[in-house]
C-alpha cells in the first residue's frame, strides 16, 4: 500500500498557493518522508520554485465566475482520491 500527500494549488490574483504548497511539500518530505504530489493549473511555471514534485497533474481552474482577485478556488478536491497516485 502506497502512501504519499495530494496537495491542490490555484494561485490567484492575491495569493501564490503554489509557493505553499512548495513549502508543504518541504516539511511533508522532511518529516513524514512521504512522496508529495500537486494538482494546479496551467497558470504556474514550476520552474520559477525551487522544488519538484513526485507528480504534477494539470487541471484547468475556471476562473470565469471570479469576482476580485482574491477568489479561492476550490474544484476538484473531490476527486482527490481519484487523482491521487496513492493508496493512502
Amino acid at each position: 500500500m502506497t502512501k504519499g500527500v495530494l496537495l491542490f494549488a490555484f494561485n490567484n490574483g492575491t495569493v501564490d498557493y503554489y509557493k505553499m504548497a512548495v513549502a508543504t511539500a518541504k516539511r511533508a518530505n522532511q518529516f513524514l518522508n512521504l512522496p508529495v504530489s500537486v494538482v494546479t493549473d496551467n497558470t504556474v511555471n514550476p520552474d520559477n520554485y525551487n522544488y519538484t514534485f513526485d507528480n504534477v497533474f494539470i487541471e484547468t481552474a475556471d476562473k470565469s465566475n471570479n469576482k476580485g482577485s482574491n477568489i479561492w478556488i476550490n474544484k476538484g478536491r473531490y476527486k482527490a482520491f481519484d487523482i491521487a497516485p496513492y493508496d493512502e
